[in-house]
């Protein structure tokens, strides 16, 4: 199997990140108007969701070492996935620029200053585990074009999804309760529903 294929059986949950990136595309909207615009947005969505999955396991791959299922800590492997990553962001960058400009130099800022920003702080201390969390609040401002305090709450509910998901996030709210690991399992996407529902009802109010 190819490193990429190996990557996305080990790595990637289709289904998860298809849910991911319907419920961004949801918290982008201002009203409930569906336009050809979010069709079309899905799949660009989505690959860029996986896109950046990618980059963040690469930068982690010297930390992850010694884990299961983490074939891209090997230094062969390591390579070729980042060619893969180079092509990925320029397709992103192309397919965008074809359809609007103004919003492809917007992703390439993001993929600048995410990067730089990865080099700065992400082996040196805990603020690496926030860091994989920008693409969710830059997704609403790519897709709606508004640098509104929504996009700050669309960063927090993503970092309690992550304090309810990842036991390794810092603040991991679970930890101390004695709670079914069925229950452990569900609650982060029951959260992340409420918070999309929330989202809803402010539309319409």
């Amino acid at each position: 199997m190819s490193s990429i294929g190996t990557y996305i059986k080990q790595r990637v949950s289709i289904g998860l990140w298809s849910l991911v990136a319907l419920i961004l595309i949801a918290l982008s909207l201002k009203d409930f108007s569906i336009t050809s615009f979010e069709l079309y947005s899905f799949p660009f969505v989505l690959f860029f969701l996986l896109t950046l999955r990618l980059f963040d396991d690469l930068a982690s791959a010297e930390i992850d070492k010694g884990k299961e299922n983490r074939a891209y800590t090997n230094e062969a492997t390591k390579s070729e996935l980042q060619n893969y990553l180079f092509v990925a962001q320029l397709i992103l960058l192309v397919t965008l620029s074809m359809f609007d400009l103004k919003r492809a130099l917007f992703l390439l800022g993001f993929l600048v200053v995410n990067n730089l920003l990865y080099i700065t702080f992400y082996t040196k201390s805990k603020f690496r585990y926030f860091l994989p969390l920008l693409k969710y609040p830059f997704v609403i401002f790519l897709l709606s074009l508004d640098l509104s305090f929504h996009i700050l709450f669309v960063y927090l509910a993503f970092i309690v999804f992550e304090m309810l998901e990842d036991q390794l996030f810092p603040g991991y709210l679970l930890e101390e309760y004695n709670i079914a690991v069925i229950n452990k399992k569900y609650i982060p996407y029951l959260f992340l529903l409420l918070f999309l529902i929330t989202h809803l009802i402010l539309i319409i109010l």
